[in-house]
């Protein structure tokens, strides 16, 4: 019974020291898992603040985009009110100081003061028709030129004739 006691005593302490073995690796692990959570945790709060400032960020931005559009429709609305501008309008003063124009804008609007009974339309009008008189005469001087050209034709052609 002695031999049977101490080979169960041995096969219990066998058993012990497996189960130790097995309950240190998994402390072991568990630390390590404990460890990477921590880790884990840490790594969502910097993406979550990071995101709190990226969504603030946004807002900012989106409330600049208003109102920049808002801005760009008044000043659109402005040059509708102001009627037809001429062709070359844009390209005359692209390039310009700000500064200068804003006094040059200041020369004109003075200016416009004093002719504020004319009609606007009537103006419109004036420069529409101004550019097509333009148009015309160029158009005048290629048909002048043609005209020109047809009639030494004709000429040269009665000189052959009367040559035959």
């Amino acid at each position: 019974a002695a031999a049977a006691a101490a080979a169960t005593e041995a096969e219990a302490s066998a058993q012990h020291t497996e189960v130790s073995t097995k309950v240190a690796a998994a402390s072991s692990t568990v630390q390590k898992c404990k460890v990477s959570l921590e880790r884990l945790r840490n790594e969502q709060d910097d993406a979550k603040g990071g995101l709190a400032e990226d969504e603030r960020e946004m807002e900012g931005l989106m409330g600049k985009r208003a109102a920049l559009q808002a801005k760009r429709e008044g000043l659109q609305r402005k040059i509708r009110e102001l009627g037809s501008l001429p062709s070359d309008a844009f390209e005359r003063y692209r390039g310009k100081a700000l500064k200068g124009l804003h006094s040059l804008l200041g020369k004109t609007n003075e200016q416009l003061g004093t002719l504020g009974h004319v009609n606007k339309k009537a103006l419109d009008q004036y420069q529409q028709f101004t550019e097509q008189r333009e148009a015309l005469e160029i158009r005048r001087g290629e048909l002048d030129k043609a005209y020109s050209k047809i009639k030494e034709l004709m000429n040269y052609l009665d000189q052959k004739k009367d040559e035959a």
